[in-house]
């Protein structure tokens, strides 16, 4: 290609790289770099909507302050519209500028559809939406292939295939020994927006703030995990290194996210609740005494609050103030 287009800077990506790599064409290894794009973070939606003052109260709190109620509320007011809208930045746009996002999600949707089954001829035309549909209808919970169809082959295809995509966003559970038994993942999807049109058909809108149903803030949990997922993978690209974890498979105590940096092994639990104490963290408790570690993180609608359990210190974080700058700054403290 420099050959025949000298003097040219030439950047080929996603599907423009396979249509000229495939067959018995070589890869021109050495010569790519790999970028994956997420969808906008809470701190990008903010900043896309002019919010600067809330982006700088979040990029500058120490978790030392008191958060004022009535920026606590307001915080609380625009993640739950985060929730709502997703990250897809024309989505993004089209809420702040009044229009019809849900619609601009739908054609986003009906266009990835289009282009998967271009580029993979060889899957059945029912399955990508069938695989959204079944991750999404249990997020939260470990994911089986009979979630998507009575296929195992089939189901294991597509979803390998949406992996590779990165629609599809897979954390393997873990138990503490390599030789425990293994258990199924949990699958997630790519944008909060995709997630509340494929899983929003039965049931109503789930607000943060205003479903108080207990049996309907389980799927709201479902929802934020996938959100703090998202946003944990800021600037990380397509290699991470977060689990679960599950004590065993008779036990119901398990741990939504274990993010590894370095030498450092954090727990993080995310909650629904408005208001959270001790017994939301039980089972990072249990995961801290089973590692003999110190410190562990809950996710909630709650203000900042610290507790203390046998081991160490569990620190409750609003998931408005959960974003990659405040978590590194969290881990040195």
């Amino acid at each position: 290609m420099k050959e025949d287009w000298k003097n040219t800077r030439t950047i080929l990506t996603g599907s423009s790289m396979k249509r000229l790599f495939e067959g018995h064409s070589r890869v021109p290894v050495g010569r790519i770099e790999y970028l994956t794009v997420w969808p906008f973070t809470f701190i990008e939606f903010l900043r896309f909507g002019g919010f600067t003052n809330l982006e700088d109260f979040i990029m500058q709190y120490d978790f030392a302050r008191e958060i004022p109620d009535f920026i606590h509320n307001d915080l609380l007011k625009k993640f739950d519209e985060y929730l709502l809208v997703g990250g897809m930045p024309k989505a993004v746009e089209a809420y702040f500028n009044k229009e019809d996002f849900s619609n601009v999600v739908r054609f986003i949707l009906a266009s990835q559809q289009d282009d998967f089954y271009r580029k993979e001829e060889k899957i059945k035309n029912h399955l990508f939406i069938d695989a959204m549909k079944g991750i999404a209808n249990h997020i939260g919970f470990t994911s089986k292939y009979t979630h998507i169809t009575d296929n195992h082959y089939d189901a294991k295809k597509i979803i390998e295939l949406l992996k590779k995509w990165f629609i599809v966003i897979e954390v393997e559970q873990k138990g503490l020994i390599s030789t425990q038994t293994q258990f199924s993942p949990k699958r997630y999807l790519y944008d909060l927006g995709i997630l509340r049109i494929m899983r929003e058909v039965a049931i109503p809108r789930l607000r943060a703030l205003e479903t108080l149903s207990e049996k309907l803030r389980t799927p709201l949990g479902g929802l934020i995990e996938n959100a703090v997922l998202l946003n944990m993978l800021e600037g990380k690209g397509g290699f991470y290194e977060i689990s679960g974890w599950k004590k065993s498979s008779t036990d119901l105590i398990e741990v939504d996210f274990i993010y590894k940096n370095l030498d450092t092994t954090i727990p993080l639990e995310v909650k629904a609740s408005l208001k959270v104490s001790n017994r939301h963290g039980k089972n990072i408790a249990s995961y801290l005494t089973a590692c003999e570690l110190t410190k562990g993180f809950l996710l909630s609608f709650d203000k900042p609050k610290e507790f203390q359990v046998k081991n160490g210190t569990i620190q409750n974080i609003p998931l408005y103030l959960f974003n990659s700058h405040t978590f590194q700054k969290l881990l040195l403290d």
